[in-house]
């Protein structure tokens, strides 16, 4: 039996148990469960895009025999436990029709009424009920009572957490990006590198969106992708392209997807600070952001944060040209400082630190996103 529901409730590409698909399962009592339509599938392939939910638990059938009604109780353990997030959903489908669905029932957890008679009473179809507390070692008890023959279907939705690193792909261009979990953020490990247009470093504004590749002095798209610069830096942005000309923001999350790829944002200076006090302040954290290779002098960090900041220096606004690279990695944050400068950070060659610091909206800097 509990290899039975170890297979069931991890989903295994392979089905261990032979005609697992609807095999009735004999319990002791008056009470049978069965497998509803199990499908023998990775866990992993049911994320959605957008919250990683996917099956934790079931989906069991309870059927109501004739005789005294009994509690029936299942483990709920699941070896991938830890892999979930701290949220669970308790879905029950009530029978097929109303002369099959149940009247009355208690269904607990851990001891707890999650589901009970008042939820049943007024013949629903279905019910869902948030659980909190829910363990590796927490128990399901489920007790029907109610005219023989009447079932409900029951199941466990839960959060997958996202990989710790991984990769996407931003459907705009096809680039694809890698990223990492730092705390509890998910930032890319990349300069984003969308590249819509691109000027010389001498055209500039801070109204009119401007795309820049470090070392560049033309506007032929294809001729800037096949820069050096481009490949390893991205791309430069003023904050009216990093925004995509949307309204600034300091909250967190900041909800400015600005020119991100779908599924991310432009972090708020505030997101930034998050991360900075993760990895311990202004003035340790820059080390452990920087890249390993590729500053000026030797700067280098050590970047056992796995962001690995690099060093794409800027456009500057006041005499239109690129400051010397190697020697400055700067990011745009949502966050406006009045109306003509914005937030950023900064980190530079001869520091182990990473300072906070506004700039002229018409300046050229790298821009990271992070994950909605």
């Amino acid at each position: 039996m509990k290899t039975q529901f170890w297979v069931l409730t991890n989903l295994l590409s392979v089905c261990i148990l032979q005609a697992c698909k609807n095999e009735e399962i004999n319990y002791p009592g008056n009470l049978q469960s069965k497998v509803d339509d199990i499908i023998s599938i990775p866990a992993a392939s049911l994320r959605s895009a957008d919250e990683l939910s996917t099956i934790y638990f079931g989906p069991l059938t309870f059927t109501r025999s004739k005789g005294t009604p009994i509690t029936e109780t299942i483990s709920l353990e699941n070896p991938e436990f830890e892999n979930y997030e701290n949220e669970f959903t308790l879905k029950i489908q009530n029978g097929d029709d109303k002369k099959t669905r149940v009247s009355s029932a208690e269904i607990k957890i851990d001891g707890v009424i999650i589901a009970g008679p008042s939820d049943f009473s007024k013949n629903v179809s279905s019910i869902t009920k948030e659980i909190t507390g829910l363990t590796n070692t927490s128990t399901l008890e489920v007790r029907l009572i109610s005219t023989p023959g009447s079932f409900i279907i029951l199941s466990i939705d839960g959060i997958l957490k996202p990989d710790s690193t991984g990769t996407f792909i931003d459907n705009r261009d096809n680039t694809e990006y890698s990223y990492i979990k730092i705390g509890q953020q998910y930032w890319m490990q990349e300069n984003l590198a969308y590249l819509p247009a691109v000027s010389p470093p001498w055209d500039g504004s801070s109204t009119d969106p401007f795309y820049y590749v470090y070392g560049y002095e033309s506007n032929d798209v294809t001729e800037a992708k096949n820069s050096g610069y481009y490949n390893a830096y991205g791309v430069l942005y003023n904050w009216q392209a990093a925004t995509n000309g949307e309204s600034g923001s300091d909250d967190v999350p900041s909800d400015v997807q600005g020119v991100c790829p779908a599924g991310w944002h432009l972090p708020s200076i505030y997101e930034w600070d998050i991360l900075v006090d993760y990895l311990g302040g202004d003035s340790i954290a820059g080390k452990k952001l920087k890249s390993e290779s590729g500053w000026y002098n030797n700067g280098n960090g050590d970047n056992s944060s796995g962001f690995t900041g690099l060093p794409a220096s800027l456009r500057d606004a006041g005499d239109g040209d690129f400051d010397p690279d190697g020697e400055y990695g700067l990011w745009w944050s949502s966050s406006e400082y009045s109306s003509d400068q914005a937030w950023g950070r900064n980190m530079n060659w001869s520091y182990d630190d990473i300072t906070r610091g506004y700039y002229f909206k018409s300046v050229g800097l790298s821009i990271r996103c992070v994950k909605d």
